[in-house]
């Protein structure tokens, strides 16, 4: 599945689509997206739209310098992880296992440290996109 946006607002909805799309398993199991692609594709972008789907009030912005930044909507948790200052870190240094529980939804912004952990494991959700920019245009793959 591809999708091309054009806008910001365009990343957002189908951030919110995607949410939508997996919700009736969220009270069951965590949902965890890894968004890897270059700088400015839309990666926060694409967080900001999970947590308007969640229904979250307030500023949701990039966790690059605190490494994580969690939220709390009507309709879930939003764990917002960036591991672009910390290319080794391992899932027990980031206490992952804390993030994936049912009802919440983990956005995981330059994700290689935690892939192959979080493709091991059978409890969660796991939806793995690649964003990148094509003359002005995100592309957002799902892998």
């Amino acid at each position: 599945m591809k999708f091309q946006s054009n806008s910001e607002e365009e990343t957002k909805a189908w951030a919110k689509q995607l949410v939508q799309a997996y919700f009736s398993n969220l009270s069951d199991t965590a949902l965890v997206f890894t968004l890897q692609g270059e700088m400015g594709a839309g990666k926060t972008q694409f967080a900001k739209g999970v947590a308007e789907a969640l229904e979250i009030k307030g500023i949701v912005s990039s966790p690059t310098y605190v490494l994580t930044r969690e939220y709390q909507g009507e309709l879930g948790k939003l764990v917002h992880i960036d591991c672009w200052r910390t290319p080794t870190i391992t899932p027990e240094e980031l206490h992952l296992d804390e993030y994936l529980q049912p009802e919440t939804v983990t956005v995981i912004e330059w994700p290689a440290p935690l892939v192959p952990y979080l493709a091991s494991r059978t409890d969660i959700t796991l939806v793995m996109l690649e964003m990148g920019i094509n003359g002005g245009v995100r592309e957002i793959t799902h892998l």
